[in-house]
């Protein structure tokens, strides 16, 4: 009796040391699939990227231009396009509603917003043809670079941001 349970302890940790292989094998499998999909993603979402804007018509930019109030995804949109082709936002002075202290002539507190919103109209909108031959045209190679990826980080980690 001693002895089949010594052998049945035995294959019993021989099979666990067959599993524990067969996991690690498969971690690793798993790590270098993922590592993969990793360098994949980017080429996936580009594509997905430039199907969508050869969808894109004139007419659709023209009505974008023509908001008053746009969505806050065309805000995002539009303010990164100004700064991936360098357009400066139009800095406005806002008030905040605050008083200044007394004997202060300058009236109530302001700060400066940047509106890139109204220089997107201004210029990136301004000639839908243009921009979408500038965006069929654009270096895809480019959006790998540190720049555009500066540019794009602080928007992805928004919560209001959707891809």
């Amino acid at each position: 009796e001693r002895a089949a349970a010594d052998t049945a302890t035995e294959e019993a940790d021989q099979s666990e040391r067959t599993c524990s292989d067969m996991i690690a094998s498969i971690e690793l499998i798993k790590k270098e699939t993922q590592a993969e999909l990793s360098k994949a993603m980017p080429a996936l979402e580009l594509r997905r990227a430039l199907v969508t804007l050869y969808k894109l018509k004139t007419d659709h930019l023209r009505e974008v231009r023509a908001f008053f109030n746009p969505p806050n995804g065309v805000r995002i949109t539009m303010e990164v396009l100004c700064q991936i082709f360098q357009i400066p936002p139009v800095r406005r002075a806002v008030d905040t509603g605050e008083q200044q202290a007394p004997g202060n002539k300058a009236g109530g507190s302001s700060r400066t917003e940047l509106d890139y919103w109204e220089a997107a109209q201004k210029s990136v909108l301004a000639d839908p043809k243009k921009l979408l031959d500038t965006l069929m045209s654009y270096d895809k190679d480019t959006f790998a670079s540190d720049k555009i990826v500066k540019i794009l980080e602080p928007y992805m980690k928004r919560e209001d941001f959707e891809p």
